[in-house]
């Protein structure tokens, strides 16, 4: 296809080459031919086993919804065990058994931010116990600032003691 020269006026006017209709009238989809209609897509969690709206993927598969009962359903069971177990060495210690505080802080922290990553892949759908993930994160706090507390009211004892 070669482009014409612009008229003497400086006006464009292309030939009959450049694939222009003969009527301009002459609607551009009958040129050529008439599109078919795209095939609607399907939704997500139509076809097979969960629930609706949820993503579905086949075994061995990478993404949302690939193995969403195993690895990061863990991740959440296992900052709930560990922020259980800290809140209990805290509550032991209220109770007079001798616990180690740091090792209930280790605990409380690790229970803290599994729970928080967990809640997150919760929400992203690679998790179906999101909730257990938040929490495991809210009882990692509360096991830590019992320990703080633990600390406040030694040093409080202590400072009775020595400065009364």
């Amino acid at each position: 296809m070669t482009i014409p020269p612009p008229a003497d006026d400086g006006t464009f006017y292309p030939d009959d080459s450049a694939g222009m209709p003969e009527d301009p009238a002459e609607p551009i989809e009958d040129r050529w031919g008439t599109p078919e209609p795209l095939a609607p897509a399907p939704r997500a969690g139509a076809s097979g086993p969960g629930w609706a709206g949820v993503p579905q993927s086949a075994p061995g598969s990478i993404g949302p919804g690939a193995g969403t009962s195993t690895a990061h359903n863990g991740r959440n069971t296992l900052a709930m065990v560990l922020s259980a177990v800290a809140a209990v060495g805290v509550a032991a210690w209220f109770l007079g058994v001798s616990v180690p505080l740091l090792l209930i802080v280790g605990l409380g922290i690790a229970g803290f931010s599994l729970g928080i990553a967990g809640y997150l892949s919760g929400r992203r759908g690679f998790a179906t116990n999101g909730g257990l993930g938040a929490g495991a994160a809210a009882l990692g706090a509360v096991a830590v600032l019992g320990v703080v507390a633990i600390y406040a009211i030694v040093l409080a004892a202590i400072g009775q003691i020595l400065g009364g």
